[in-house]
């Protein structure tokens, strides 16, 4: 499968809300999150990816398919060093098991070298897995792996992987 990670454009904003919901409608299951009055979870930092510096939306293409997103940025889960942090991702369900995050999450570090933090829901263990094996395979020396800062929604604190690309 061929991975391809494009930064997304302000006009593919409304893209990014699409598959920004079906992501958040997944992690409901973990985090316990409920959906507004109109039926949508809704994600209120969007704009601000075109709008800070340190923000870096992209939408990830398997063989030319829209696969997913991706969303870097700089705020930490822990004290740790920071960089950069995976404040989002999402790969559709056919494209998962494949290597397409792997691939994705590959061109990612190579674009943001430098010390990275990312959180996820230990009861999401298809996640927990994927980002243990992602930072082992492309951290360049140890990975920490830190409880987080901030609950979710169900009061259970993330688990955040630091480690460096360089």
């Amino acid at each position: 499968m061929q991975m391809e990670v494009r930064r997304a454009h302000p006009a593919q904003k409304p893209l990014l809300e699409t598959l920004l919901e079906k992501y958040l409608y997944e992690l409901s299951f973990y985090e316990g999150e409920r959906f507004s009055e109109d039926g949508t979870f809704g994600y209120p930092y969007l704009a601000a990816y075109w709008q800070e510096e340190g923000r870096h939306p992209y939408l990830l293409y398997a063989d030319g398919r829209l696969s997913g997103l991706c969303l870097v940025n700089r705020i930490p889960a822990t004290e740790a060093p920071l960089d950069y942090a995976v404040a989002e991702f999402f790969v559709a369900p056919p494209d998962r098991r494949q290597g397409a995050a792997s691939a994705a999450m590959q061109q990612v570090f190579a674009r943001h070298p430098g010390a990275w933090q990312i959180a996820f829901h230990e009861k999401n263990a298809p996640a927990a897995a994927f980002w243990r094996r992602t930072a082992r395979v492309f951290a360049s020396g140890p990975v920490r792996e830190l409880p987080g800062l901030a609950p979710y929604t169900d009061g259970s604190l993330p688990r955040v992987l630091c480690f460096s690309t360089i």
